[in-house]
């Protein structure tokens, strides 16, 4: 799902199943490093793994973002 809300956060992208948030980083996000490390912390502490990724690297080596997200989602099957 897309921009869901969980606790006080809208994460950027929720696999409930997996309890996998994905977060993309762009430009808003620089110098805001403590406050996206807070709301990173809050999702690890109701249960979710979070990865987040700059929107560079996404638009780069989207194959490779996509091979990270699938990897985190086998282990959380695990």
């Amino acid at each position: 799902m897309r921009q869901i809300a969980i606790d006080r956060c809208f994460a950027d992208f929720v696999c409930e199943a997996g309890k996998l948030v994905v977060e993309l980083d762009g430009a808003a996000h620089y110098g805001r490093e403590d406050y996206d490390d807070q709301r990173t912390e809050t999702l690890e502490q109701l249960g979710y793994v979070v990865l987040r990724f700059r929107n560079e690297r996404v638009l780069a080596d989207p194959g490779g973002t996509a091979d990270e997200i699938l990897s985190a989602l086998r282990s959380a099957r695990s």
